[in-house]
């Protein structure tokens, strides 16, 4: 039987005037050139609030209560009050203190910061190539973080061996699998959203990402290209042309790049005429790790808590004193 939490989240993930709040709340906000403020976030940023907010919520009935909060608040042009909700400012919270201890004590990027931050897998292990679905677990109402890795550049860019392309997540109930992440680059900007799949096709994606470009026969192309729309390239938003184009060639300033447009730039740029091959990688600690920093920052506010309580007790003690 289906989790009530699980139920929620998922919820939550397909609630998209309650979700894009969350998003701008948890970033605060994303200004671009568009000259409006878009609901969305990096790939990484988001797949780690996700994390948090399901590490939060999966326990309880935070998920139900957070859509009547957004229902109770509306979605007119005043902003929510989310200052209000505990969990959220929580989670805000945690997403500060990563930000903050980015090092061990030896001075070694953390986990989280070396996939976070550094963008790479190979610096801090575990990580776990999949080559097919059946790589992964997939226990129903589990979240699995992947991303997809250059696995094998030319000779000339050896260094870029281990850096993330992309970051998103997937998991799945007793029906379907889901795939969730947001996508934005100088040529898309696509909001976090929630997609159901295949696992074949799943599989069909580890094996064609793993193939070099030039072995491709124009059949695999074409599939890839399906599967990449699908998965992680679907809808989209328009956007400005970026900032370093635009200084090259400053009459592209009031230029827009359509989502179909950018969708083929990204495909050609990144996936399918380049000199990376790719794998998908699990990051099998991600979990673990904020599990981690949770506790250590609950020991750290417990602390502060104690210390407060301590200090009003003393002062309320003094005041009877005087009276």
């Amino acid at each position: 039987m289906e989790p009530p939490a699980f139920t929620d989240f998922k919820r939550f993930l397909l609630h998209a005037p309650c979700i894009n709040k969350i998003v701008a709340f948890l970033s605060e906000g994303v200004k671009t050139r568009n000259a409006f403020q878009r609901q969305t976030s990096s790939c990484k940023f988001w797949q780690l609030r996700l994390m948090l907010l399901y590490l939060v919520g999966r326990e309880s009935n935070f998920f139900s209560k957070l859509l009547s909060f957004c229902d109770k608040q509306g979605f007119g042009q005043t902003a929510m009050n989310l200052e209000t909700h505990a969990p959220l400012q929580q989670i805000k919270a945690m997403i500060a203190y990563i930000n903050r201890h980015i090092y061990t004590p030896d001075r070694k990027p953390t986990y989280l910061y070396s996939l976070v931050g550094l963008n790479s897998p190979m610096v801090t292990p575990p990580m776990k190539t999949i080559y097919s679905m059946e790589d992964l677990p997939m226990v129903p109402y589990v979240l699995y973080p992947l991303c997809l890795y250059v696995n094998k550049p030319v000779s000339d860019l050896q260094s870029a061996i281990g850096m993330i392309a992309h970051f998103f997540t997937v998991f799945r109930d007793e029906t379907y699998y889901y795939l969730n992440s947001s996508y934005g680059s100088d040529y898309v900007c696509i909001p976090q959203q929630t997609v159901t799949f295949l696992p074949a096709d799943f599989t069909a994606l580890c094996v064609l990402l793993g193939k070099e470009p030039v072995s491709r026969t124009e059949q695999d192309t074409a599939i890839l290209t399906q599967l990449l729309s699908a998965f992680f390239l679907k809808g989209g938003m328009r956007k400005r042309v970026n900032s370093d184009t635009v200084e090259e060639y400053p009459a592209l300033l009031p230029e827009w790049i359509m989502p179909d447009q950018g969708r083929k730039k990204e495909m050609e740029q990144i996936y399918t005429v380049n000199r990376y091959s790719y794998s998908v990688g699990w990051m099998t600690a991600y979990e673990t790790e904020l599990h981690n920093v949770f506790t250590a920052m609950q020991g750290q506010q417990g602390g502060y808590r104690k210390k407060q309580i301590r200090r009003t007790t003393k002062k309320a003690k003094t005041k009877k004193r005087h009276h």
